[in-house]
């Protein structure tokens, strides 16, 4: 059995898809620690930022051996700033949000070189940021399943 992409390269091949498609977005990256990140609200314009969120096991029932499905979850924040205030700066962090859900729902990604790593958008959400910050935000959840080996 091939081995499994690792989680950071699949963070990757997401990120590769939107430089690909948000090529004049200067803040675009990888996110490790979420919105615990200091640098998360440290948004000049706007920003986009991706990280792993977690995953669960899947059905294993249809698997031969000591193979199990898991599905791993990536969260995008899409976070706009405006110097004329929140209103204009909501208009914007929508428009980054529909630009995602348009370049990310149903991609399939690569990250071992295969391409057959499809992406399922699951659930958006505003976000509850601090008051004050200046900054509009917006959450979306993909999600890929993957095959592990199972321990003996």
């Amino acid at each position: 059995m091939p081995a499994r992409p690792a989680r950071t390269d699949v963070e990757d091949a997401i990120l590769d898809v939107l430089r690909a498609g948000l090529p004049a977005l200067k803040q675009l990256g990888s996110l490790p620690l979420g919105l615990n990140d200091r640098a998360a609200l440290n948004v000049q314009d706007s920003a986009v930022w991706v990280y792993y969120a977690g995953g669960e096991p899947g059905d294993n029932e249809s698997l031969p051996g000591h193979l199990q499905q898991e599905r791993w979850t990536f969260a995008v924040l899409c976070l706009a700033k405006r110097y004329r205030g929140a209103r204009e700066g909501a208009g914007a962090a929508c428009e980054l949000l529909e630009a995602v859900i348009d370049i990310l729902a149903g991609a399939v990604l690569s990250p071992d070189g295969t391409g057959d790593l499809p992406l399922s958008k699951g659930p958006d959400r505003l976000l509850p940021l601090p008051e004050g910050c200046g900054v509009v935000g917006y959450e979306i959840l993909f999600t890929c399943d993957t095959i592990i080996q199972r321990l003996e």
